[in-house]
């Protein structure tokens, strides 16, 4: 619901611009790894590459290869017709990316179950909702960015009124693309009954570039309606709304979200005024080990204009490549 209500706004509450040490005796790669220490992190690498490896895959769901209802992840690489190029590790070496992507699927969660998959044609909205049985999760996987309408969403930068009591405004755009059709409310009900048949499953929801920020804005809402943790992994998300909205979000108690951000992702960047990131940040591709951002997770400063300016670093096919670099323990 888009509210007539003014967005109110408060100086003292934009983004801290904290003062950065950017002196010649201290590189921005050692800067990092001196935050890495001061934030915990309860997921663990071998989790979100699961989820990046099934974001990468959605791009391709549904277009290049057909959705089928109960459809495994075994037979969907069955179907993909590049099974005999998994012949030895020495061809694995050799794969695409995207290819190593469905290799790892294969490899760890090819028990998979697709339990639904929406496609609306009026926003070109694509997010399914896998089943692994093995690693008991529950997962929504939002498709990023990739035709023209979606680019339309991306630019719209005004915001939407989503909750007027506590000043919550998001993404106009964002929202749009997750409500219309009353897909949310779909996605919600698809998720409700999942977990009335695996009440002790994790909920994660990812996404990759748009799918980031779509992922962010339904874990939101579906943590309003469950009780259950819901566990938000996104990869080159943008921010999605103002000073209200990240309040919100981080309060919720049965919330965690993981922003992924590789390198000088340009996307991480914007939108830039009166906009917030919410979460915890973990940067890759600055080294051997991923940095954990703590304090700078929302900083404007770490994700200005100034300090994220590549668009090479938003491929999905970078962020894999860093992610197989940067690992970590919990």
């Amino acid at each position: 619901m888009i509210s007539s209500t003014s967005e109110s706004t408060d100086n003292s509450r934009l983004d801290s611009m904290e003062e950065i040490d950017c002196s010649s005796s201290c590189s921005e790669e050692s800067r990092l790894k001196s935050l890495s220490s001061c934030s915990s992190c309860n997921v663990t690498h071998e989790d979100v590459m699961d989820l990046l490896c099934l974001t990468f895959l959605i791009y391709d769901y549904g277009k290049k290869i057909d959705y089928v209802p109960e459809d495994t992840l075994q037979k969907f690489i069955a179907r993909s017709s590049v099974l005999e190029s998994f012949a030895n590790d020495e061809t694995k070496d050799k794969l695409s990316p995207k290819m190593k992507a469905l290799v790892h699927v294969k490899d760890n969660i090819s028990d998979g179950i697709v339990k639904d998959f929406i496609s609306d044609e009026d926003t070109d909205l694509q997010v399914g909702i896998t089943v692994s049985e093995e690693n008991k999760r529950i997962n929504i996987i939002f498709r990023g960015s990739e035709s023209t309408y979606d680019w339309l969403h991306d630019l719209n930068i005004f915001k939407t009124c989503i909750d007027s009591e506590n000043n919550v405004y998001v993404h106009s755009g964002f929202h749009s693309q997750l409500t219309t059709n009353d897909n949310h409310l779909q996605l919600i009900d698809k998720v409700k009954s999942l977990i009335q048949k695996f009440p002790s499953y994790s909920v994660y929801s990812c996404g990759h570039s748009l799918g980031g920020a779509l992922s962010t804005l339904f874990g939101y809402l579906l943590s309003k309606e469950i009780p259950n943790q819901v566990t938000v992994v996104s990869f080159a998300s943008p921010r999605v709304g103002n000073f209200g909205w990240k309040e919100a979000f981080e309060k919720k108690a049965n919330l965690t979200h993981y922003r992924i951000t590789n390198r000088k992702d340009i996307v991480t960047a914007f939108p830039s005024i009166l906009y917030y990131h919410v979460g915890e940040a973990i940067k890759i591709g600055m080294g051997e080990s991923a940095n954990f951002l703590g304090a700078l997770s929302s900083s404007w400063w770490e994700y200005s204009i100034f300090y994220c300016y590549s668009p090479t670093d938003h491929f999905c096919s970078e962020y894999y490549k860093n992610l197989c670099e940067c690992k970590w323990k919990v």
